[in-house]
């Protein structure tokens, strides 16, 4: 709603939407979010795709040589991590040197966009002093970062 309408609703007595002082601030969170996001993918896809070729093309020398990993496509997970002595969970991370643990990288990558993206807010909701959406975005950012750490297991 413009500025010139909220006047006439004033003058009318009709009162402006509640969120009219903050349309500009949500829309600037919107734009942030979405950019980091769409960043985030763009980044992340590419990196995903770079760390296939390396692999793909023995670049980089992977832990798992392609010709036993083909062997392996059939096994269930237990048995491909005792096969290949094969890392879970985030013990891959120092690993990700080899080229196809570098494509983790860029899946754990990928899968913390959000996190990444929900921390770009906290600045703008600092700047138009938000407490209540920059509470919320804490404690969202701290159930992400809980939750990728890996400190709760579910069985």
């Amino acid at each position: 709603m413009s500025q010139k309408e909220q006047q006439e609703k004033k003058v009318s007595g009709e009162a402006p939407p509640a969120n009219a002082g903050n349309s500009v601030a949500i829309q600037e969170m919107n734009q942030r979010f979405a950019w980091l996001e769409k960043a985030g993918e763009i980044i992340g896809f590419w990196g995903i795709i770079a760390a296939f070729i390396l692999y793909v093309t023995g670049l980089v020398k992977p832990y798992i040589p392609i010709s036993d990993m083909i062997h392996s496509w059939g096994l269930s997970v237990d048995e491909f991590v005792a096969k290949t002595n094969s890392f879970t969970g985030w013990s891959w991370a120092p690993r990700m040197f080899y080229s196809d643990y570098l494509s983790m990288a860029g899946l754990a990558f990928l899968s913390s966009v959000v996190i990444f993206a929900y921390a770009g807010l906290i600045p703008l909701l600092l700047k138009h002093k938000d407490k209540k959406y920059l509470g919320l975005v804490l404690a969202q950012l701290f159930i992400f970062i809980l939750a990728a750490s890996g400190i709760l297991e579910v069985e």
